[in-house]
């Protein structure tokens, strides 16, 4: 690190001088790479290759990218026994009854993923829905199964409401245009 840092960042005054070169071109597209990767190729001593319109090349990613949003829940054994308390980020809630409390869970979450989609322009999703409940066997107790936790993870996956042929053809006709 030391050296690393001596080539990177010198300092004045410094009484000997490091470089790398790194033997390939650093290619860069986004929005900054303007104004961020000509310091670093020349510190690296490489070529820099920047594409015409690789200001936007991103942003088609990201346009044309799928939409994911995933909520998390976990339902933990309660403080007394035959109790349940659920964790979620929006409430904890406890129950007497472990398959209501991961009932409830899952619709809540459906509802907050779907939510969460659609607040991200998806029209259209699908939810997958991961539940795992999970046990420690305990061979020395008269009851071998000891509940652990229940794990359950909704995820909503869609494409941006935009995202339909005739509107696709017209913004990538706008960008390349």
């Amino acid at each position: 690190m030391y050296f690393i840092e001596k080539a990177l960042s010198p300092s004045a005054g410094q009484e000997f001088d490091c470089s790398y070169k790194l033997n390939m071109p650093i290619i860069g597209i986004g929005a900054p790479v303007k104004a961020w990767l000509p310091k670093v190729a020349e510190k690296l001593n490489t070529e820099l290759i920047i594409p015409e319109h690789a200001e936007v090349a991103n942003g088609v990613g990201a346009a044309t990218g799928k939409i994911m949003e995933t909520v998390e829940v976990l339902i933990k054994p309660g403080e007394k026994d035959g109790t349940y308390l659920m964790h979620a980020p929006w409430e904890r809630k406890y129950f007497e009854d472990l398959k209501e409390a991961v009932t409830y869970a899952l619709e809540d979450a459906k509802q907050r993923a779907a939510q969460a989609a659609r607040n991200a322009g998806a029209k259209e999703f699908e939810l997958i829905v991961d539940h795992e409940d999970v046990y420690a066997t305990a061979s020395m107790l008269e009851q071998r199964d000891v509940y652990i936790e229940s794990r359950i993870e909704i995820t909503a996956v869609g494409h941006p409401e935009w995202d339909k042929p005739e509107k696709k053809e017209k913004f990538f006709v706008d960008l390349t245009g």
